[in-house]
């Protein structure tokens, strides 16, 4: 299993006491602040009576750019071309989507429910190991609507045709008639998802994660579900990973603003998820 290590900074504080029985622990966080650039402080105590206090500190760095294999900020605001910030996968953007929107981070991309898609090909196929996903986006309303052959639209999804099941690798999507948004993974051949009520038009962060053992499906960076899960990502080099639509299977379209789509090689933690989420302001994955 790879190290997992995106934690932008982490600022420890220890005060340790002598006892005569040993020592005592405790961990808290009364800073807790979780700024533009995902910094935040944690305060450690390590005391439990006399003696003389010892301060220790230590300042440990990274950046969620570690193992990002592929990252859409989605600020393009003219062109056919959505740029992978990774430079691995560019995308072809169809000819009537609406860039250039705002969105929780600098601009965004709007999906008109009629005829608008992104493409980005099959790179993804790479990954089988451990991998998590992560989206911002929101539905122009709150109940989905698409057209009634489809039972759901599409926000950002590695999806295969019916007939080619199960290799649906990963999808983000509205459900028709409802308010529920779904997260699913494929792992081994095996479906694993998990239906969420989202009733309202506001923005919100889709994660799911994998880490060879556990899936674990994020709403605003708040787990829920998980679930068991061994084996690789399931994949199929037929179709190519979308945003706003599948590849085949009906007319999906979804109808919404999508932001800041990133895929990373590893299972990002709790901790990296809610500093992705930055308290609803969202940030720059690299």
């Amino acid at each position: 299993m790879k190290t997992k290590a995106t934690i932008i900074a982490l600022l420890l504080t220890i005060t340790i006491c002598s006892v005569w029985d040993g020592w005592f622990l405790t961990i808290e966080n009364p800073d807790n602040v979780m700024g533009v650039n995902a910094s935040f402080i944690m305060g450690v105590n390590i005391s439990t009576g006399g003696g003389t206090p010892v301060n220790y500190t230590d300042t440990i760095s990274n950046n969620l750019s570690d193992e990002l294999a592929y990252y859409w900020s989605l600020d393009e605001t003219s062109g056919l071309i959505s740029i992978d910030r990774t430079n691995n996968a560019n995308g072809t953007i169809s000819a009537n989507l609406e860039i250039n929107e705002v969105g929780i981070q600098g601009r965004a991309y709007r999906f008109n429910e009629t005829d608008d898609k992104v493409s980005y090909g099959n790179g993804v196929e790479s990954i089988t190991d451990e991998i998590t996903i992560s989206v911002w986006s929101k539905k122009d309303k709150a109940t989905t609507s698409v057209l009634p052959s489809a039972g759901e639209s599409f926000i950002f999804s590695k999806r295969e045709s019916a007939a080619s099941n199960p290799f649906n690798t990963f999808v983000i999507s509205a459900i028709n008639g409802g308010t529920n948004v779904r997260e699913l993974l494929s792992v081994d051949g095996t479906y694993y998802y998990k239906d969420v009520s989202v009733p309202d038009t506001n923005w919100h962060l889709y994660s799911i994660t994998y880490d060879g053992a556990l899936i674990t499906f994020y709403l605003d960076a708040v787990q829920t579900h998980n679930a068991s899960a061994t084996g690789s990502i399931t994949h199929s080099n037929t179709y190519e990973l979308t945003s706003g639509d599948i590849e085949i299977g009906g007319v999906r379209y979804y109808e919404g603003v999508t932001d800041e789509m990133g895929i990373w090689n590893i299972s990002l933690n709790q901790t990296q998820i809610e500093m992705i989420y930055n308290n609803g302001n969202g940030i720059p994955y690299n």
